[in-house]
């Protein structure tokens, strides 16, 4: 059943929106945006004034909030907060008209482009930021997939190009050429010269396309896009291999080019409006259309609504209509190609008989609320979109409770930010991972985008806590009570395999680990396994509850709670200790994500263990192959290194690790943890924090740092730890850069007439040559008696030698 509503009293281009929940209808045409009660339809719409000439409007969400953006032919791009309904100002003005605009990274950005063929990622909030692409035509649509942060481009010479926006610069990541209608965009002076008013309906034949051409849309699970091709069919991609059509819809057809198509809230059905005055529903499952509905008007654009157990589609027409399609299909079913939600090939499979090592137990609603929400967030009212609380349940705990509270730790990971979360970060690459309503997504990406391509993969299991490698990705629930789920994923997709681990009652996965050739997975209660890569358990351990660990191909470095304090052990992989339970030196505080002590926790290039704690200070561990002698140098105030390098205000770094002589880590502005989308890495000097202050050049300090960085790499060359094979010509650059910062200080106390500091200077010199240029610097000087010392110092190292 269908009911025409007028809504302008002018003709017009009328677009129509749902809120996410679809309690509320967003409509509007030129200058005017009508907002309506779905729940209380008997109420008069709020109103509210916007911009002219409008080209495109949206609608999106951030911490709840309801935002819209809206784009005109007039080269304006304004921004509206749809609560409270007034401007929250102008994001972009261009010379030239802009088409399309959508909200991106989770509502944190908005991404538009027009006629000019740019595209302008706008941050909003106080940073404003805009960053811009050009890809070489004029935009008229931009479809975009939040779960992915990749952005669907309709050009107007037909091609369609896939840009990836999980980084701050974009990366093109595939081009569909001329597979949608050409367009020729007209600019505003040109339809002005048509003398196009809009709002009195006179659209002449020239200007059919001006109010807004057919985009692409993303699947809500963000496998699947739609596009509708210039043959009028809706041809449908998957984003793990966007050169490959993955189906065709079948079945009614339209005659003539699309309007506007858009896939339901749960993915089973996708709607299409053509010029044809044709509304047609399509099935995902069966990949048919299904219903076939007329329209009295000219449809420009739908979109879909809730209605009582069945979902609807509102039509704005082009005479300033809106048409309510009811009961259009059910809202119970959910939409990929088998009509249902499915995990991946491998984790469906059945279980080996490795499995046998973990008996299966029942399910626990019983999550960690490691984000703070207080809740679990299993599912999400069809009704309202809104999250269902689940009661926490009580268990009983043993005896043994410390007063700091250990959370689920990854390196690198951040809290949840609205839907989605950084998993974990390091050098080699990142996973993040997207809620939705039924299951969770996550993504892998590289920073070396030739290592591996990008992939994606359904969670069904919550996954919190992960550890990736150049090879796979480790990934865990950190679910308490009674079961974990692990995961192991290569990232070629030759090895994966899902193991089920038993849990204590109150005890919960606390990190997991992966390197080249071991697995460990610890928990709050203390217990250490170790696994094979091909999930064989070779190795179990009991010790104090584990807050963090980390492995390399040779060792093991875990952070434990004991007594009111942080501990930490290094192991080998058969077990071998070589520290234990010694002192952390890092401050407690109990309570949030923001205070918990460990920002970083990863071995460095050389092999040595690496922690960064909530000071910002890196610590590196020295000494630790000799028992009870290693000891913690603090090699880099980040905060301070990255604000020397980086320009404007609150700025900080994210920790990924330690590369040689420079610490790599990603830049955050007006937050602690990296946003959407990530910048790139930036890596910075280590620096000893010798005198606290900040100083362009200190002798002292590049002594201090050389002695340490030598010790260091000295000992993993010593020991066979070190895999670079220029580790014994970086070994000798850094005792020729010793002498050279001893000269320098040598230099500055000869000035001084500081005798006696200068020979005690010159007696650490190491080589000749720099023995040699000491003597020169005294003999330029005319300090004949240093000049003397330094000589008999020169002749008994000789006479030594021999």
């Amino acid at each position: 059943m269908d009911s025409l509503k007028q809504v302008f009293v002018t003709a017009g281009t009328t677009l129509v929106r749902h809120s996410h929940d679809g309690s509320k209808l967003y409509v509007c045409t030129n200058s005017i945006l009508k907002v309506f009660d779905v729940l209380n339809p008997e109420r008069e719409p709020e109103v509210l004034d916007i911009l002219g000439k409008v080209s495109s409007f949206e609608v999106g969400e951030l911490n709840g909030h309801r935002y819209g953006i809206v784009t005109s032919r007039s080269g304006v791009c304004e921004y509206y907060d749809l609560d409270s309904l007034q401007s929250m100002g102008k994001l972009v003005r261009s010379p030239l008209s802009l088409r399309d605009a959508v909200f991106t990274h989770g509502g944190s950005m908005v991404l538009c482009g027009g006629s000019d063929g740019e595209l302008k990622l706008v941050a909003l909030g106080a940073d404003a930021s805009i960053k811009s692409i050009n890809t070489g035509d004029q935009v008229t649509a931009i479809g975009y997939n939040n779960i992915g942060d990749l952005a669907a481009v309709s050009l107007s010479n037909g091609d369609v190009s896939i840009y990836a926006y999980s980084t701050a610069e974009p990366v093109k990541k595939h081009v569909y050429t001329n597979i949608t209608e050409k367009h020729k965009l007209l600019d505003d002076e040109d339809e002005d010269d048509l003398d196009i008013d809009d709002s009195f309906g006179t659209h002449p034949p020239e200007a059919k396309n001006v109010a807004g051409v057919c985009g692409c849309d993303w699947h809500p699970d963000g496998d699947l896009i739609a596009i509708p091709t210039k043959d009028k069919e809706i041809e449908v991609y998957d984003r793990t291999n966007f050169s490959s059509l993955e189906f065709k819809f079948k079945g009614h057809v339209h005659e003539k080019p699309l309007v506007d198509l858009k896939w339901s809230p749960n993915g089973a059905h996708l709607a299409s409006l053509g010029q044809d005055r044709k509304l047609i529903i399509w099935e995902t499952a069966s990949r048919k259309s299904t219903k076939v509905y007329s329209l009295p008007e000219n449809g420009c654009s739908l979109s879909w609504g809730r209605g009582d157990g069945d979902f609807e589609i509102v039509v704005g027409t082009d005479h300033g209509h809106i048409i309510r399609y009811e009961s259009v299909v059910p809202m119970e079913e959910t939409g990929t190609r088998e009509g249902k939600v499915v995990a991946d090939e491998a984790e469906s499979e059945p279980e080996s008989e490795v499995t046998g090592l973990f008996d299966e137990a029942p399910e626990d609603d019983f999550i960690v609320d490691d984000d703070g929400s207080g809740y679990v967030e299993k599912k999400r009212s069809l009704e309202t979109n809104q999250p269902i609380k689940h009661r926490k349940v009580v268990i009983d705990e043993p005896a043994y409770r410390p007063s700091f509270e250990i959370q689920p730790y990854s390196p690198g990971g951040t809290p949840w930010n609205g839907n989605r979360k950084y998993l974990t970060m390091n050098s080699v690459g990142y996973a993040w991972t997207v809620k939705l309503e039924s299951y969770n997504t996550v993504t892998v990406s590289f920073f070396d985008k030739g290592l591996h391509n990008e992939y994606h993969f359904k969670d069904l299991y919550g996954f919190n806590v992960a550890s990736i490698t150049e090879d796979g990705i480790l990934l865990a629930s950190a679910t308490k009570g009674k079961k974990s789920t692990i995961m192991y994923k290569s990232h070629d997709q030759q090895d994966t395999w899902i193991r089920t681990l038993l849990l204590q009652p109150g005890e919960f996965v606390s990190s997991v680990t992966l390197s080249k050739n071991s697995i460990y997975v610890a928990t709050s209660l203390g217990f250490v396994r170790k696994y094979s890569l091909f999930g064989r358990i070779e190795r179990i351990e009991k010790t104090a509850p584990v807050v963090a660990c980390v492995n390399s191909e040779k060792y093991l470095f875990t952070v434990t709670y004991n007594s009111g304090s942080l501990n930490f052990n290094v192991q080998d992989l058969d077990g071998k200790y070589f520290q234990r339970n010694e002192h952390l030196p890092l401050a407690l505080a109990s309570g949030s994500y923001s205070s918990y002590p460990l920002k970083g926790v990863f071995f460095s290039l050389d092999g040595d263990p690496c922690v960064v704690g909530s000071d910002d200070f890196l610590l590196i561990l020295t000494r630790w192959r000799d028992p009870l002698q290693a000891s913690w140098i603090p090699i880099l105030d980040t905060a301070a290194g990255v604000k020397k390098l980086a320009l404007g205000d609150d700025i900080k770094c994210w920790p990924l690790g330690l590369l040689k002589n420079h610490f790599n880590s990603i830049v955050t502005r007006g937050s602690e943890y990296p946003s959407f989308p990530l910048a790139m890495p930036l890596e910075i000097p280590v620096k000893l924090p010798i005198t606290g202050e900040e100083e362009e050049e200190d002798p002292e300090e590049e002594l201090v740092r050389h002695i340490t960085l030598g010790e260091l790499l000295n000992d993993a060359i010593q020991n066979d730890d070190v895999v670079d094979e220029t580790a014994q010509e970086r070994l000798a650059d850094i005792s020729v850069k010793y002498d050279a910062a001893l000269l320098k200080q040598f230099g500055q106390s000869c000035n001084d007439s500081n005798l006696h500091d200068a020979l005690y200077l010159a007696s650490k010199l190491r080589d000749e040559r720099a023995l040699h240029a000491a003597s020169k610097i005294a003999e330029r000087l005319q300090l004949v008696q240093l000049v003397n010392k330094i000589t008999k110092l020169r002749e008994a190292r000789l006479e030594w030698d021999e």
